[in-house]
């Protein structure tokens, strides 16, 4: 027979471990109770955050999306008031060219917030997998351990 603390051999029918001191039965009883607690608790909050994780990658993404058709609203927002104080944008080269340079940065930075919400996401969403993960192997392991002391 072996003790269940600290895995040295004891003699059958031993009430107490001489190495250690553990009851063989106590230990084994506590730490199973213990064991469950902790991993339901660990277990729950774990799927709370990677919800949370999950809400809040979302939102990003949603925002990001917004964001970007914003900025490529901003231009065509400018070149209608430049147009309603009497300056005609097409007839103008200078004028033409400023509001070229100007679609193509609001068309780079809307790419770059897309690029940026949709990494945000993708990151987030990981971390969420990982965490759900995290607690399957750990709910596993747990039921093989149990299943392995009687």
């Amino acid at each position: 027979m072996f003790c269940k603390n600290c895995g040295k051999e004891i003699a059958e029918g031993s009430q107490f471990c001489p190495f250690c001191g553990a009851k063989p039965s106590e230990v084994r009883t506590a730490r199973r109770s213990h064991s469950v607690a902790t991993g339901s608790l660990l277990g729950t909050l774990v799927l709370i955050v990677a919800s949370l994780l999950g809400i809040v990658s979302l939102v990003s993404l949603i925002g990001s999306l917004s964001a970007s058709s914003k900025l490529n609203g901003t231009v065509n927002s400018i070149v209608a008031m430049l147009s309603s104080m009497g300056l005609d944008t097409s007839s103008d080269a200078t004028a033409s060219q400023i509001v070229q340079y100007a679609r193509t940065a609001m068309a780079s930075m809307s790419k770059f917030v897309v690029f940026a919400g949709i990494t945000f996401f993708l990151i987030l969403l990981l971390m969420g997998l990982i965490a759900v993960l995290v607690v399957a192997i750990d709910r596993k392991v747990s039921s093989a351990t149990k299943s392995t002391n009687p």
